[in-house]
């Protein structure tokens, strides 16, 4: 009996000591073991899973097996294609294979409402999400194609109204810039009749009378000199004298490379030539005398050209030329001139120069500083430009001064007037203008045609002892 009494109690013992030791034990490691994530939400069953999922993400037993085998198998080619020599031209044509996540198994009905899953709308304030695409690993993806580079922006004008100011390009091309050449659609001449602005410098000069005991004829000596200067590459002036019709033109290009001096030639030829086939496109001015609404038309025309030529030769897209021309009528008593940019007219009468043309300038929209400089009307950049015409009287020993802005530049109109007073031969007064415009920098072409009103017959002192000797 004592026996197992001390057996039960050693027994006591070692169940005690157990559990204590398993109590220590739990203590210990629940001390030491970090904190475990919650656990994982269940897996939705395969089935689930293959109803909810888009057919190109399904397991392969689940796919279903219509054009997706059709794919895979123009995939699998292609890799081993990768894998055999080719031709490096082959190569080049190989296109890379893009494929993009599109249900093409998908039936054209739309599965029951109880086997989607919920649909959350996105938030208003997140963009649309972007359409997936897998590219294949295998081919290198196309690379980004470049920006095409912006036309080169032109620094000209042509600003019919204030308010468009701001989106007007200048017109203010130097010979050396260089113009890329663009095309842009098709441009037929036009038959316009241009807006003219008319301006009355001689009282009674817009009234076809004669005036009264005038003689019964004035003649015109007229006398021309172009030079490219002293920094130009080239001449971009170009002017016409045509005594015939007492027609007179200067002309100052504009556009880089070539294209300045083509604009220049080709408005003077547009306008020799209307006047020696007496065609004049568009109906006459009513409310100008018909010689000055033929010099409108005619400067019309040349503009219409410029603009055609431009669109038929890209490599001249973007020229143009300012004009000063002076037409002679009714026997040289009646002067009509037509003018367009900053090329001008002036008249020496009883010792004092009147410059008779005001620049088109963007000063006269408000422009102050260098911008105010830039012109504001050249042929060659609308469909049809504003034309001044102005109208005035000429006198015996008027002298008329047309010139290019070369000549402007360099000169004062003090300067330009002391040498037209103190030269009666008109060939020397051209040739001390010119030397003079390039003593003082001749930064741009100088081009210079003098008009002197004269008896008929009336010949230079340089002329006359040359007829004497003879």
């Amino acid at each position: 009996m004592a026996d197992t009494d001390v057996i039960g109690i050693v027994s006591l013992l070692l169940a005690a000591g157990g559990a204590a030791y398993l109590f220590r034990a739990r203590l210990i490691g629940r001390a030491a073991a970090p904190e475990q994530p919650p656990p994982a939400p269940e897996k939705p069953s395969a089935a689930r899973e293959a109803k909810t999922l888009p057919p190109t993400l399904r397991p392969a037993s689940d796919r279903p097996p219509a054009k997706t085998a059709a794919k895979t198998a123009a995939k699998a080619s292609a890799k081993t294609k990768t894998t055999t020599p080719e031709s490096p031209a082959a190569k080049a044509v190989e296109a890379p294979v893009v494929e993009k996540l599109v249900d093409e198994a998908a039936p054209s009905t739309k599965p029951e409402e109880a086997d989607e899953p919920p649909t959350v709308p996105p938030p208003k304030d997140l963009p649309p999400p972007k359409e997936r695409i897998v590219v294949d690993s295998d081919v290198p993806a196309p690379a980004p194609v470049p920006k095409k580079a912006g036309f080169k922006k032109q620094t000209i004008v042509g600003l019919p109204e204030p308010a468009l100011l701001d989106v007007v390009p200048k017109l203010d091309f130097e010979e050396d810039e260089d113009v890329e050449p663009t095309r842009v659609g098709r441009y037929e001449r036009q038959s316009i009749r241009p807006p003219v602005e008319k301006h009355v410098f001689d009282e009674g000069a817009d009234l076809e009378k004669r005036q009264e005991g005038a003689p019964l004829a004035l003649a015109v000596y007229a006398l021309a000199q172009t030079d490219p200067g002293k920094r130009r590459k080239q001449n971009e002036d170009s002017y016409l004298v045509r005594d015939p019709d007492s027609l007179y033109v200067v002309a100052d290009g504009m556009g880089g490379h070539r294209g300045g001096q083509h604009a220049s030639k080709l408005a003077v030829e547009t306008i020799n030539d209307a006047f020696e086939k007496r065609s004049f496109e568009a109906e006459a001015h009513a409310d100008l005398p018909p010689p000055a609404s033929e010099l409108a038309r005619a400067i019309q025309m040349a503009n219409s050209q410029i603009l055609v030529e431009a669109e038929l030769k890209p490599e001249l897209k973007g020229m143009g030329t300012t004009l000063c021309a002076a037409r002679f009528c009714d026997d040289n008593r009646r002067l009509f001139i037509g003018h367009v940019g900053d090329s001008r007219c002036y008249r020496l009468r009883g010792g004092v120069m009147k410059q008779m043309t005001a620049d088109h300038t963007m000063a006269d929209y408000g422009v102050t500083g260098p911008e105010g400089a830039h012109l504001s009307r050249a042929l060659g950049v609308w469909p049809t430009v504003p034309i001044d015409v102005i109208m005035a009287t000429p006198q015996l020993d008027d002298v008329y001064l047309l010139c290019s802005d070369g000549l402007t530049k360099m000169l004062t109109n003090e300067t330009i007037q002391t040498q037209l007073l103190h030269e009666e031969d008109p060939k020397a007064a051209v040739e001390r203008l010119v030397f003079f415009a390039n003593a003082h920098g001749g930064k741009d072409n100088i081009t210079v045609i003098l008009l002197r009103v004269v008896e008929p017959g009336w010949l230079p002192p340089s002329e006359r002892e040359a007829a004497a000797s003879t």
